[in-house]
């Protein structure tokens, strides 16, 4: 426990009793972290993580306790916990060789070690004799080739550079082994892959991360330059989105996300599909505003619209250059003069009215104008009747002055949409007339 964090028993609970820095780091001493003096000669306990099994995480459970998860590796985790969990295993201020050999299956029961196993790597050479750290550790050690990556390039280097495997799996040193003080000052430097084995196979992460040393997990420019595509599989049956995105750092999401269209996010609109090609080009941002800008009439024309074809004899300037359309690859398209036949033209609005006079056919119905790149109503109702079933009896309409007069018709058609009649009790009643003539708007 000699450098382990210590806290002595105080009231209910438990204070720190190890000496710390202004950094927050345990200041070692001669053969262990220092204990503060008012705690010197009391009882100290060391703080024992005990992780029970929980089968089935009740609400109550999950709202009062820290709950871990059991992995098959750091591979299998999310990419910032498996960030967050390689670098935390490779902290030089808690990693002692002791669990160096837990977590990559080494036995370190050697005499020479005994005194150390337990001392943080960090800490090492503040603990040590000089004569301890020009201890080759290859020489206490027992490494050949099937031994754990970490422990070989700590012990000798680089495989293929500073050493080899013979034939009977026994380490050829091709440079001189690493002492332990050469050890301590490459810690920051080695990388990912040389400590552990990384090959085409290997979980996408560390692949991505294979070059990066164990300094490199504290710089946020560094996690920020990982692109989706490094940590993640993505291949042509992956989602759009998921290819989209394949190229981008995790630094740069945000703004990627927002420029992201819905093309990019769902993959090709065909224009079969009238609302999503419509909106094909939309970022999440504009999204909201696109669909509350889109007309009824764009989305669903073939639809809505029943195409008159024109005669090829009729003057096509009378009509909007946009509103003249042919049967082409199963729906409707725009006309173009310079490669479309002209007995093949329709039209959604025929004409119904000449500018003076009305077509035969079309009076009395309501017409529209082709305004500002839509149709507008362009007749109103100018005449009106009764409704079916009205009594035959004297109708009044009320004039400016609020006087009731006596309403004429010709032809059974009134000048006001509101009329009045006595009822069977002599009382005033309102009867709501229907349109009966249409004219055009002045």
């Amino acid at each position: 426990y000699a450098y382990r964090l210590l806290y002595a028993e105080q009231g209910d609970g438990y204070v720190l009793a190890t000496r710390t820095d202004e950094g927050g780091n345990p200041v070692s001493g001669s053969g262990g972290f220092e204990i503060l003096t008012q705690f010197e000669n009391v009882h100290l306990f060391a703080e024992t993580d005990v992780y029970d099994e929980v089968t089935e995480p009740t609400e109550e459970i999950v709202r009062n306790n820290l709950l871990f998860v059991k992995t098959d590796g750091i591979g299998s985790l999310p990419v910032n916990y498996g960030i967050t969990a390689l670098s935390g295993a490779l902290d030089v201020n808690t990693l002692t060789l002791n669990k160096v050999g837990e977590y990559f299956g080494i036995s370190l029961t050697n005499d020479i070690l005994k005194e150390i196993t337990d001392v943080p790597l960090g800490y090492m050479s503040e603990s040590m004799q000089d004569a301890m750290q020009n201890i080759q550790l290859a020489s206490v050690l027992k490494l050949d080739g099937s031994s754990s990556s970490i422990l070989l390039y700590l012990a000798y280097g680089e495989k293929g550079i500073d050493y080899t495997v013979g034939a009977d799996n026994q380490i050829v040193p091709v440079n001189e082994p690493k002492t332990i003080t050469e050890v301590m000052n490459s810690i920051d430097t080695i990388k990912i892959g040389n400590i552990v084995e990384i090959d085409e196979n290997s979980h996408s992460l560390m692949q991505a991360i294979q070059d990066w040393s164990i300094d490199d997990f504290g710089k946020a420019d560094k996690i920020n330059s990982l692109k989706l595509g490094d940590v993640i599989a993505v291949t042509e049956d992956s989602p759009q989105i998921l290819k989209a995105l394949k190229n981008v750092t995790l630094g740069g999401f945000s703004e990627a996300i927002d420029a992201l269209t819905l093309e990019d996010i769902l993959g090709e609109i065909e224009e079969s599909n009238t609302i999503l090609y419509a909106l094909k080009d939309c970022t999440i941002n504009t999204l909201a505003s696109s669909i509350g800008s889109l007309a009824v009439q764009d989305l669903f024309a073939n639809d809505i619209y029943e195409y008159h074809k024109l005669s090829e004899n009729e003057d096509f300037s009378k009509y909007p250059n946009d509103q003249l359309f042919v049967w082409e690859d199963g729906r409707y398209q725009p006309y173009d003069p310079s490669r479309h036949d002209a007995d093949a033209v329709y039209a959604r609005y025929p004409i119904g009215y000449d500018g003076t006079n009305y077509i035969s056919g079309y009076e009395n119905i309501p017409l529209y104008a082709y305004k500002d790149g839509e149709y507008v109503l362009a007749t109103e109702t100018t005449g009106w009747k009764l409704p079916v079933g009205a009594a035959n009896t004297n109708y009044y309409y009320r004039d400016t002055n609020g006087k009731y007069v006596l309403a004429e018709t010709q032809n059974g058609v009134y000048t006001h949409a509101v009329l009045y009649y006595l009822d069977a009790q002599e009382e005033l009643a309102e009867i709501q007339l229907v349109p009966a003539e249409l004219s055009i708007k002045a």
